[in-house]
């Protein structure tokens, strides 16, 4: 039995998700992330479920394509997709102090100042074929430059020197 094309989800009375087998047996705290949210939107959508312990995630699978979903199961994970697709805009770059293999980003976002830190350059900081930079720091969280070349100077130098 393919487990994903069998569940529903549904909301479970607060602000969660839960999935559901046709048996009625249910997983809770049910979160969906894109896999590909600027290649391939509403396809590719890990189903995974929080757990405490020694494993806090467990991915339950990959829906491949939302369309395929019924219309109110397609809304529900759309929703909740949009609720956490979290990605700040970067708009300076005040200072990078780089130091044994961890960078250190002190930035001005969309949503306030942030201290970064990032390591492994080459796979933390991506250009998209249209140009913008996306940087993914230690906590896996993912930041946009939307246009570089619309930094200040100083962001644009310390964002040169970030990337070299």
């Amino acid at each position: 039995m393919n487990w994903l094309r069998d569940i529903t989800f549904r909301r479970d009375g607060g602000h969660g998700v839960e999935a559901v087998r046709p048996d009625g047996t249910a997983k809770r705290d049910i979160r969906f992330v894109q896999l590909f949210p600027l290649r391939c939107p509403g396809r590719y959508v890990s189903v995974i479920r929080r757990k405490s312990g020694s494993r806090p995630r467990e991915e339950l699978g990959v829906l491949r394509d939302l369309a395929e979903l019924p219309r109110d199961q397609r809304r529900l994970v759309e929703e909740e997709l949009r609720r956490s697709f979290f990605l700040p805009e970067i708009e300076a770059i005040r200072e990078v102090i780089m130091a044994g293999g961890v960078d250190e980003w002190h930035v001005a976002t969309d949503r306030g100042d942030k201290v970064l830190f990032v390591t492994d350059r080459k796979q933390s900081i991506r250009i998209s074929e249209d140009g913008m930079i996306f940087v993914t720091d230690l906590d896996k969280c993912r930041y946009r430059i939307r246009r570089p070349a619309d930094l200040d100077p100083l962001s644009r130098r310390l964002l040169d020197r970030a990337m070299a």
